[in-house]
């Protein structure tokens, strides 16, 4: 916005702190540019006479039904516009100050006749077209948007670039064993023995690196020479261990292969694994200072991130996605929507390399959002009703605790930090009394009434002050609700080892999308489904099924490569060098050479596998590093 301003002081950035922010409004600067968290901090700072405001919300999208949005309207709003909403609602002043002060709260909340909101997002989800949309008073009964850009139009017309055009995805097939002395008879909790093992297999160090060699090999053969030899890739994925792992992995294909891309990692706070911590600082090159300034970086072509830069990043350069991470619905479409940057004339297109997701998942995805997006069915303000008396009758609280409870915060104006002992009263004789099952729906079902208020109470016109007197309430109580966290039953991952695994290409090429508009169904938040004694299972059994489930014929492969192995552990020459030799570089040429005489010795029982190790250079590479390894960490080292 800055860019169009013609008259200097017509465009104020508040990018320092809340003091900022209090000058721009007091002097009534026309444009204001800011964070809707900062208005929560202003509080009586600054005095707003009675104007009318028109709010820009950039990114739409959830937090705009959170307590921000209310303190926005509360600064926008002089006390005069306050009362004036309030009179025209109600038929007479109230006069108890407690209740006055409640509906002064709940009307600041309510839509406002001199505040105009424009929100922009390319993913409403229901939530926002319910807020923001116009109403479609139709058979459907829903919400539309006022005006829509859609994502077909802006491909035609060469704003965005269709991030679908090349789509590759990978399957994952593995083999686990039971140890020795694994307690096959034992039982254990079924789903959470499943995840466990799953997570084992997706952390082995075999399977991360086996997918390390994949990307170093496509972004080396596919991605690096695009957009005039400036290409850059991005690694996604589903936790910041896996993106520890991912750095690590890729830092060490790269040295063996004596490749000049660098690598970042983006993820939020400490990592430990085996006992070893690991950060963003600790693991980037010094001086790194901010991720996204750093891969501007020319030198910088790999970006590794766990729930960082999934939405909101703009980097033109970035042309190819490798995705480690489950995706679906909204958060597919933003997190693939990185890659979408035009930079002409040099950026034709996308790629995206996905291990773990389907085509068809990825196409229903983005289906909702290409054309039209509009939402059928609306928000039953009733539940909120159902939802409060279905906690009254838990017997966790009282009515008269909430009564307290608004005499202290409303009339007293006592903080809620000073307000602990008064919550933990009624944790320690209410809710610590109830049974893990009742605890966990009471805590659940108290966090979910303040999301519906916090959303429901923007939208309908209440005058019932019962319903915010229970949502200020219930907004410190669920913060003082104790979480018990889950037990897992982590002795399994003692218990197995994974003896095969292999990834294999699956589907290659363009997800098309229909031309037809997308419709989506209020989901409202129906709640706690209750917490059930999970089933249990003996471990040789979850272990089979698994097998099952991601089994594949191992047979050749493996007899190949245990076959190659006799070979090198009786090549006598293969020793000496190992012992001579300290050049890894002349270690790991004299190795490749061992194994193509191995392969040339026995051509008519090896030709296929020999043929793959040529024709995929990424398994090629791979296969030679891990028999490296394996070499120099038994026959090499005797």
């Amino acid at each position: 916005m800055k860019q169009f301003e013609k008259i200097n002081g017509t465009v104020s950035k508040i990018d320092r702190n809340t003091k900022q922010l209090v000058k721009a409004l007091d002097r009534g600067d026309k444009i204001i540019i800011t964070t809707l968290q900062k208005f929560g901090f202003v509080g009586e700072l600054a005095k707003m006479p009675g104007k009318k405001f028109a709010v820009i919300v950039d990114e739409a999208h959830s937090s705009q039904t959170g307590e921000g949005v209310k303190d926005l309207k509360v600064v926008l709003t002089s006390e005069e516009q306050l009362k004036a909403a309030i009179q025209k609602d109600d038929e007479g002043e109230t006069e108890d100050p407690i209740e006055a002060e409640l509906e002064r709260i709940q009307k600041a909340r309510q839509k406002l006749p001199h505040l105009s909101f424009f929100a922009f997002t390319a993913t409403p989800k229901d939530k926002t077209l319910e807020l923001f949309g116009t109403p479609d008073k139709g058979v459907k009964k829903g919400f539309r948007p006022f005006h829509q850009y859609t994502m077909r139009q802006a491909i035609s017309e060469g704003f965005i670039l269709d991030v679908l055009e090349s789509y590759t995805t990978y399957k994952t097939y593995f083999e686990l064993i039971e140890k020795e002395k694994a307690e096959s008879e034992k039982e254990v909790e079924k789903l959470k023995a499943r995840r466990l093992m799953l997570e084992y297999v997706d952390r082995h160090s075999f399977a991360v690196k086996r997918k390390a060699h994949i990307i170093v090999d496509h972004f080396t053969r596919k991605t690096a020479h695009k957009i005039g030899g400036q290409a850059k890739a991005i690694v996604v994925t589903h936790s910041r261990a896996h993106a520890v792992l991912y750095k690590q992995a890729l830092d060490e294909v790269l040295r063996e292969q004596n490749l000049p891309f660098g690598v970042l990692v983006a993820f939020s706070g400490t990592v430990t694994i085996n006992e070893l911590r690991y950060t963003e600082e600790s693991m980037n090159p010094p001086g790194t200072g901010d991720i996204a300034e750093a891969y501007k970086n020319p030198a910088q072509r790999l970006l590794v991130v766990a729930n960082k830069f999934q939405t909101g990043f703009d980097q033109p350069l970035l042309h190819t996605m490798y995705v480690d991470k489950k995706l679906g619905g909204v958060a597919a479409v933003q997190t693939l929507s990185r890659l979408n940057r035009v930079f002409p004339p040099l950026k034709q297109d996308t790629m995206v390399l996905d291990f773990v997701n389907e085509q068809e998942a990825i196409q229903a995805s983005f289906q909702d959002y290409y054309q039209k997006t509009e939402l059928e069915g609306v928000t039953d303000p009733n539940k909120l009703y159902n939802l409060k008396y279905t906690l009254e009758q838990m017997h966790v609280f009282t009515l008269e605790d909430v009564a307290a409870f608004v005499d202290l915060f409303i009339s007293k104006k006592v903080t809620s930090e000073r307000l602990q002992p008064f919550f933990q009263h009624i944790v320690i004789t209410g809710y610590a009394q109830q049974s893990p099952e009742n605890k966990d729906m009471f805590r659940k079902e108290t966090a979910r009434y303040v999301r519906q208020y916090n959303f429901v109470s923007q939208i309908m016109t209440f005058t019932d002050t019962a319903l915010e007197k229970f949502y200020l309430f219930a907004k410190l109580l669920v913060r003082q609700l104790p979480y018990e966290k889950q037990t897992l039953p982590l002795e399994v991952v003692e218990m197995i080892d994974m003896d095969k695994f292999r990834v294999q290409e699956e589907q290659n090429g363009r997800i098309t999308l229909a031309e037809e508009d997308g419709m989506l169904e209020s989901t409202g938040d129906d709640g706690h489904r209750g917490k059930k004694e999970e089933e249990k299972e003996k471990i040789k059994l979850i272990v089979q099924k698994l097998n099952e489930d991601y089994g594949l014929e191992f047979d050749e492969a493996d007899r190949v490569v245990n076959a190659i192995r006799v070979k090198l552990e009786t090549d006598e020459g293969l020793k000496a060098a190992f012992k001579t030799d300290s050049v890894e570089f002349l270690r790991r040429q004299k190795l490749q050479d061992s194994i193509k005489d191995a392969f040339l010795s026995n051509a008519d029982e090896f030709l296929s596998f020999m043929s793959k190790t040529e024709t995929d250079p990424g398994f090629g590479k791979f296969f030679f590093s891990e028999m490296f390894k394996w070499y120099s960490q038994s026959v090499g080292a005797r």
